[in-house]
């Protein structure tokens, strides 16, 4: 048994005119051939809107994608020349705890290589007279872009009290 619901489609497609073009011996009408020509035409690219849409968007992310390449670029340097600090505060620190540098304060020296660096030696008595604190802070002077680059190392340093007959005998070579 049929529907009403089947029964009223099947009478609709029985008796309803052919659609433009749906008969292959007749050609659609023009004014049908043309507005299904606009309507697939504005269907398939895209609008002057979408374009300016997009256009900004891309633009937006490069913009950040290049501040956060500035920021980037700016934090390696700076972390560069911390670094730098670091390894050079450790050579100046041996240096005076192996004698090369006197075992005294000392303020600003540059360094031979590079007098943008600069170093400086703060030497402290602690608990006795042969204990020391030695400080060494090395400076970035030309750092200014980059911010402060500073390091600071600190050791204790046991100096051993002099013994005058030792030193007398071990460098006193002639009888």
């Amino acid at each position: 048994m049929r529907t009403s619901r089947q029964s009223a489609k099947r009478g609709r497609e029985r008796y309803s005119a052919p659609r433009a073009g749906a008969m292959s011996g007749r050609p659609a009408p023009l004014r049908q051939r043309a507005d299904r020509r606009t309507a697939i035409a504005s269907r398939t690219g895209f609008s002057l809107l979408e374009v300016i849409l997009a256009l900004a968007i891309f633009v937006g992310a490069a913009a950040v994608v290049g501040q956060l390449w500035q920021v980037a670029t700016r934090a390696a340097l700076q972390n560069e020349l911390q670094t730098e600090a670091v390894v050079r505060a450790e050579s100046v620190l041996n240096e005076v705890l192996s004698g090369v540098h006197a075992l005294t304060s000392q303020a600003d020296q540059p360094f031979e290589d590079d007098p943008s660096w600069t170093w400086a030696v703060d030497v402290q008595p602690l608990e006795g007279s042969t204990l020391y604190l030695v400080r060494v802070t090395v400076r970035h002077e030309a750092a200014a872009a980059y911010g402060p680059v500073e390091a600071t190392l600190s050791r204790r340093h046991v100096v051993p009290p002099p013994d005058d007959a030792e030193e007398s005998s071990e460098f006193n070579l002639l009888p």
